[in-house]
């Protein structure tokens, strides 16, 4: 028969067992924290990118608008190029004329239609 004794005779605290499962579920949460942060910031990144893209695409925009910028050229790291065209409506009764802008910014690229 066992006695009451050696049934609390073991001392308070954890098992070698207990310690590692912790530390390997503590470096598994650190691992998935570091990759978070990891992809939060590139996509920071890419967030601000397409940001400036939109802005200076907006400054192109009125700037064709208002005839203030030539049809195609090269601005810092922004690449722009106009094609015209025409395109027949109502079974070709009427033509609807306008611009196809492209924009490239970084390795992005956007287009804008301009009447």
């Amino acid at each position: 028969m066992i006695s009451r004794k050696s049934l609390y005779s073991r001392k308070g605290g954890f098992t070698l067992i207990e310690v590692l499962v912790a530390v390997i579920i503590l470096g598994l949460v650190a691992t998935a924290s570091f990759r978070l942060m990891i992809m939060s910031g590139r996509t920071i990144n890419e967030v601000q990118v397409q940001r400036e893209l939109l802005n200076r695409a907006r400054e192109i925009q009125f700037s064709m608008l208002f005839q203030e910028k030539a049809d195609s050229g090269r601005e810092n790291d922004m690449a722009w190029e106009t094609r015209k065209i025409s395109q027949p409506v109502f079974g070709g009764k009427w033509e609807v004329a306008y611009r196809r802008v492209d924009l490239t910014y970084k390795g992005r690229t956007i287009v804008i239609y301009l009447p």
